[in-house]
């Protein structure tokens, strides 16, 4: 089952998956020193997003698994994802919680992504942890950095682009694009020389922050 295998490879980076795995180590670099705020001061936003998650390791993976029909043959469906995104602009920050469903082969996850920013160029810290209703074992949470690139203008961003150092030799090359009411992301889990792995492709639509709470706890976040 090559989908399944996929999405077991994608659920055991961020240590959901349901096979017994051994602990990862991941270095503790918590102490990044924080930059003063940024000049171009906005007003405190939130916005939430709900969508579907595709993975494969090609374009063509990624295109079958939109089109196949969830319960056949290889068929994992499209996974939910839901993210709440928290622009702070007096503390130069924007802090996103991804809320990733459950899947045949992993545990749902939560996600939650620091970005602190100087100019249009930030630093990031991610720490996820496995929401095991049922699971039949404790989940330590995950932790790892990175940096980027933000798109547009100040604090009306349109995009990013960043690389997390999640665990040696993979690292994820992410390219976000936001509009209106949407928000796109592409993940490359990519090796040292330069090979994909494994793609992972996020498509979100706005909806309502008032239903975050249910719409999480629908999916065990």
């Amino acid at each position: 089952m090559r989908v399944r295998s996929l999405l077991l490879v994608l659920a055991c980076l961020v240590g959901a998956c349901k096979r017994s795995q051994g602990p990862i180590s991941v270095s503790d670099q918590s102490n990044i020193p924080r930059p003063p705020p940024s000049e171009h001061v906005e007003e405190f936003s939130v916005r939430c997003y709900a969508g579907t998650s595709l993975v494969g390791s090609s374009e063509a993976d990624l295109l079958a698994a939109a089109e196949c029909t969830p319960g056949a043959e290889d068929c994992l469906g499209q996974p939910p994802v839901l993210v709440r995104r928290s622009s702070r602009p007096a503390e130069s920050t924007i802090v996103e919680e991804w809320v990733d469903g459950a899947t045949p082969v992993s545990y749902p996850t939560t996600s939650v992504v620091t970005m602190t920013i100087t100019d249009d160029r930030f630093e990031l810290d991610v720490v996820s942890q496995v929401n095991p209703r049922g699971a039949e074992s404790e989940h330590e949470p995950l932790s790892w950095t990175g940096a980027g690139e933000l798109v547009g203008d100040p604090w009306r961003w349109t995009g990013a682009t960043a690389k997390h150092a999640r665990q040696p030799p993979i690292t994820d090359v992410v390219t976000t694009r936001i509009e209106d009411d949407a928000l796109y992301r592409e993940t490359a889990y990519t090796l040292e020389n330069g090979s994909i792995v494994l793609r992972r492709r996020d498509q979100l639509h706005e909806f309502s922050c008032a239903e975050w709470d249910a719409r999480r706890d629908a999916l065990g976040g």
